[in-house]
Formats: structure tokens, sequence, C-alpha cells
């Protein structure tokens, strides 16, 4: 990931990752996040971590469309070049409630992408069958850094591989679940996008960041798709897949 989803649902597609001071909460101060080299292809780094305990934090909106069985994944890192705080917490809020820990949400990070990694932490059923917007956030518990120090400015801390996921009981998001279609290569440089699925691929549209349709097909012939006229830059790929009328998102790098 970078600060936009990899894959989502289309209600994601414009919710990001975001570093906050929460000194002054709820009037919050974003801080710069840039990408940096992660634990799968690109993560969001974010320095200015002093001063960070119980008021710095990476935070992210989603929503989940009445799933449930809510689970979250994420890994965290921090080099020993610039060492970033050590302890965090993991806490979820529904829109307009109060924040509540995730259990065994508390994460010690290191320099490196294993040490800081959550595996399908269980949010509570209170978020289940929910529509409305709900909240994770990662947040420091301390200025020990992870070298021993005290953190300072150039506190670096870098999250990647946030997974959120949960279960749908209806037949259709059963089917969409099931429908999967992957786009490679990713990055593109050849100007050549594939679709590895089993599936007739009905319709694609590639939309830029602000949200203008760059590309609109139906009916792809030989799952291949000619991209050649795209600028280097960070696209959502929207796929259609057999009779099914949702559809599915996937981000697309060229360079």
């Amino acid at each position: 990931m970078d600060i936009y989803p990899d894959s989502c649902i289309s209600q994601n597609v414009n919710y990001y990752i975001s570093a906050e001071d929460t000194i002054a909460w709820p009037n919050t101060t974003l801080r710069k996040v840039t990408m940096s080299t992660g634990a799968s292809t690109y993560a969001a780094a974010a320095s200015h971590w002093d001063s960070a305990t119980n008021a710095k934090l990476w935070s992210v909106k989603f929503k989940t469309n009445g799933a449930t069985d809510i689970k979250v994944s994420s890994k965290l890192s921090s080099p020993t070049a610039n060492p970033g705080p050590k302890y965090w917490k993991m806490q979820a809020r529904l829109s307009s409630q109060d924040w509540i820990d995730i259990p065994n949400g508390t994460i010690t990070i290191a320099d490196d992408w294993t040490t800081g990694t959550a595996v399908e932490l269980s949010l509570p059923t209170a978020f289940d069958n929910v529509t409305s917007s709900m909240f994770i956030r990662w947040i420091a518990l301390t200025d020990s850094s992870i070298s021993g120090t005290i953190v300072d400015t150039n506190g670096l801390v870098m999250i990647d591989d946030i997974i959120i996921k949960g279960t749908y009981t209806s037949d259709l998001n059963e089917q969409v679940q099931q429908e999967t279609i992957s786009i490679y290569p990713n990055p593109n440089t050849s100007g050549q996008l594939f679709f590895n699925t089993a599936l007739h691929v009905k319709r694609v549209r590639i939309i830029d960041l602000q949200g203008k349709v760059m590309t609109d097909v139906r009916n792809i012939e030989g799952k291949r798709l000619d991209i050649s006229q795209l600028l280097p830059g960070v696209y959502f790929v929207e796929i259609f897949g057999n009779q099914w009328n949702n559809s599915e998102l996937s981000k697309l790098i060229v360079y």
C-alpha cells in the first residue's frame, strides 16, 4: 500500500491512511505522509513522532457495508537510523462514538516488518452489520524509541499491509467475494494490463485520483487492455465480471 487502498469496495476508494497529532482532539493536525519501501510494495511513512505518547497516531477510515466478523491486520516498522516510538496500541471506533481498545492490539515495533505485525485481530461485535463509517487507529504509547533513545523530530514510522476484511451473508455478496479478479503487471511499465480470472470481464473503468474516468471499456477481448495512453501516476481499476452488478476495485501504479 501507500496512502490509498490497493484493493477495496467502491465506498472506500477515496479513503486513505493519515498521520495525525491529536493533542487538541478533535481539532487534529495532519502530518505529511510519503511513500517508502514497505513489507510488500510501498508503505506509508511519516516523521515528527516526538512527544507522541497518547497523542500521535496513524488512522484510517473505512466502510464494510454491513459485514460481520470484522478483522484487521497491519505491519508497523521504524528504521534504526531515525528511530520512532517502540510501543503502540490499536483502537477502533464507530462514527460519532468513543475509541475502544482492540483486543490483543498492543504492538512492539522494530527495524523490520515482522516484529510490529498484527494478524487478523477481531473487532468487537458492535462493529457487525454496520453501514456507516468506522475508524481504526495505531496510537503511540511511548516517547522511547526502538533504539532506547527519546524520539526526536526525525523519528520515522512506516505502516503497510493494512488488511480489513469481514464476512457477508447475502448470496450476492458471497458471489462477489468468490468471483475475484486480479490485475498484472502492477506497477505497470508495459502499456498492457492483463486480468487474472476465469470469468468473462464485462466492463473495465480506469479512474484517476481526482475521480476522472480515463478509460471505460466493455466486453474486454482476451483479458487484456491497452493502457499505453495513461500518464505515469496512480489510478483505480474498476472491474465488472460476469452477471454481477457490483464492481471490484484495484489500485494501479503506472510508471
